[in-house]
């Protein structure tokens, strides 16, 4: 496995964590907007667009090409799954609009976060580490040309910006 000098983690795994920092932003994106007494329908129509726009494709990665490359009764593998399954559980929530939903918001940032901490400082190392070299880079490698597609990411209503209810 190859790796950066400013980054102990393989270089083909910067295209993953250029998701977790973008899904990092879709965090603060909530709290701001609930901090802001934004609309909880704008919100959620935002992050229901961000999950099918950029996490499921993320999440789908994962599962297919990196956690496939350890045994999948590890510890760290269940871990992470069953936090996976969490996100999705709460993004049905939302979509059915279930319960508070301004509560439902920030418990999926939380779970999210939480999610991207997890795979950045545990998941991803324990993947290196016990994952089979080779498969690992062709896995790796792959990671990068799916995302090197440009997609348009445009989102018009940057409610995380407002000041005041609307």
């Amino acid at each position: 496995m190859e790796r950066t000098k400013t980054n102990r983690r393989s270089k083909h795994l910067n295209a993953l964590s250029d998701d977790h920092l973008n899904s990092m932003r879709l965090c603060k994106r909530i709290r701001d907007g609930i901090e802001h007494k934004v609309s909880t329908k704008r919100i959620v129509d935002y992050v229901i667009f961000s999950f099918e726009r950029n996490m499921k494709n993320h999440l789908e990665q994962e599962d297919r090409l990196l956690i496939s490359l350890v045994r999948t009764g590890d510890h760290e593998i269940k871990k992470g799954k069953k936090q996976q399954v969490e996100l999705i559980h709460v993004i049905n929530l939302l979509r059915s609009s279930a319960g508070s939903t301004a509560d439902l918001l920030l418990h999926f940032a939380e779970i999210l976060e939480r999610n991207i901490r997890f795979e950045e400082r545990r998941l991803f190392p324990y993947i290196e580490r016990n994952g089979y070299p080779d498969a690992f880079d062709r896995a790796a490698r792959i990671i990068t040309d799916l995302h090197s597609i440009k997609k348009d990411e445009e989102w018009q209503d940057e409610f995380w910006l407002q000041k005041m209810a609307s």
